[in-house]
């Protein structure tokens, strides 16, 4: 992948990640759009932005299956072990997870204690006491959030995490085996996929936008030059526009109904967003331009992953907070001030992402290296029983 396309991918990491802290603030600082007094263009170009949440969750995954999955893909492919990679990137998620379990459990706690009057936590039925128990926590540690237990506490973004490592645990058990037991592999990784599914469908869709990615990684360089830029960026445009505007209507639906039509609609986003990918992929140019720019995006783009762990409990504390103690109103009418105050939340998350990933960095630093070179040999050496099944006779 060149340096151009990578600079353009972390220019849509970071958009998707600002829609979705977007997404959520505006829930709890505005009012529904059905409850919006004047509805001018600039407010309904505000609502439709930010209405975009559930679509950035899937960019999410399409983006992370290009560069989680892609990215080592080809290594794979000729035969080289997957367990490093393994490793090196569970080791990177839980020293992000942990962190943004206990302090999302000690701000859903103190606020719920402080705030419990204010009208935000009561709106956020997720930080109710039944998600704070000790049994929820050891399945979000396992990485079950969504699967098997809900999020910890208000901390429901943290299914995006989960997904994200299951799929990149599909994708590693199929090449697990080996070049020559490479069939085995996908069976397995097919019957580890259909038991996530199985328990969780709502994964379903989720997988399919990771893998959607994956296949821009493997496939995107045959498509150069057959589909144009401007063609990929109204497809995707369209897409966006058609889930927004039949995903509103979901409500109005028979129960049996809304599952089916949401997984399409999240896999007509996924699609609509790779065919966007590969066109840019496609697309002339070799190198990105240096400079603080550049910089500045990815710095943005690598908040991704942080502001998704840490955004909700964060944004229920403050909101409840300001809410208490400086009067800001809720489910408001939109106005300039209200606008300013929209702006100022969504800072304070993001600084709080930006202590996160620091404390995530700590952590790093404090964790001997040969303990951590020692429990990276124990693991892969459990995760090797599944490639001697491919020796037995």
């Amino acid at each position: 992948m060149n340096s151009l396309f990578l600079s353009r991918i972390a220019t849509l990491r970071w958009l998707a990640a600002l829609i979705a802290v977007s997404y959520h603030v505006r829930f709890l600082l505005f009012a529904n759009y059905g409850h919006v007094a004047h509805k001018g263009i600039l407010t309904r170009l505000f609502y439709f932005v930010t209405s975009l949440g559930h679509e950035s969750f899937i960019a999410y995954m399409v983006l992370s299956g290009l560069l989680l999955g892609g990215l080592p893909l080809s290594r794979w492919r000729r035969g080289a072990d997957p367990r490093p990679d393994l490793w090196r990137n569970g080791r990177k998620a839980y020293l992000l997870l942990v962190p943004a379990l206990a302090a999302g459990g000690l701000l859903d706690v103190a606020g719920g204690a402080l705030f419990a009057g204010s009208g935000v936590y009561a709106a956020l039925p997720q930080s109710a006491p039944t998600h704070l128990t000790p049994f929820v926590l050891f399945g979000n540690l396992l990485l079950l959030q969504d699967i098997v237990v809900p999020g910890f506490g208000s901390n429901a973004m943290l299914f995006l995490l989960a997904y994200e490592a299951w799929a990149y645990v599909v994708l590693a058990t199929a090449f697990s085996f080996g070049p020559s037991g490479l069939r085995r592999g996908c069976a397995v990784a097919a019957l580890l996929a259909a038991a996530l599914v199985l328990v969780a469908p709502r994964y379903l869709g989720y997988l399919a936008a990771w893998l959607l990615g994956l296949a821009v990684a493997a496939w995107a360089p045959r498509w150069r030059g057959r589909v144009p830029g401007w063609a990929g960026a109204a497809l995707l445009f369209a897409v966006l526009l058609a889930s927004r505007v039949a995903g509103a209507r979901l409500a109005s639906l028979q129960p049996a109904y809304v599952s089916l039509l949401r997984l399409l609609l999240d896999l007509m986003v996924a699609a609509g967003l790779a065919v966007f990918l590969a066109t840019l992929y496609g697309s002339r140019g070799r190198r990105a331009r240096p400079g603080t720019a550049a910089r500045l995006r990815r710095a943005l783009a690598g908040l991704g992953l942080p502001l998704y762990a840490t955004q909700f409990p964060f944004m229920a504390f403050a909101v409840a907070l300001a809410n208490a103690w400086l009067g800001l109103p809720l489910a408001a009418q939109p106005s300039a001030g209200g606008l300013l105050a929209f702006a100022l939340v969504i800072g304070a998350i993001y600084l709080f992402a930006l202590l996160a990933a620091r404390a995530s960095a700590v952590l790093a630093a404090m964790l001997p290296s040969r303990a951590a070179a020692r429990w990276s040999r124990q693991w892969s050496n459990a995760y090797a029983s599944l490639g001697r099944l491919s020796r037995r006779p």
